[in-house]
């Protein structure tokens, strides 16, 4: 799984909703055989952090991701990404009802 997933940018969330990109690194730990990457979006109009991850992970050669997002908001961008990866360890260890990964 060398080099992946490849780097993505941040973004943040304007009060029309756009996204907006703030930087190039997201923070991301391996975990059993995944990697979990944590985005979090800022919403403008309250400054406040909603939780974004991305969790990867390799089956026969072919690389798979799926994205979730939970309920929540959060005072920091560093609390956001450390219940974004958290969340993302119950996710791969089937702690998440309804959510899943391969």
């Amino acid at each position: 799984m060398a080099g992946w997933p490849p780097s993505l940018p941040r973004v943040e969330k304007g009060h029309d909703s756009r996204l907006l990109p703030l930087s190039v690194m997201a923070k991301r730990i391996r975990y059993k055989h995944y990697c979990i990457n944590s985005l979090p979006m800022r919403i403008l109009t309250s400054g406040k952090w909603e939780l974004h991850i991305t969790i990867f992970w390799e089956i026969e050669n072919v690389m798979n991701m799926r994205s979730f997002t939970a309920p929540g908001l959060y005072d920091t961008e560093d609390e956001a990404d450390l219940h974004g990866l958290a969340y993302g360890q119950r996710i791969v260890d089937g702690k998440v009802p309804g959510e899943t990964v391969g």
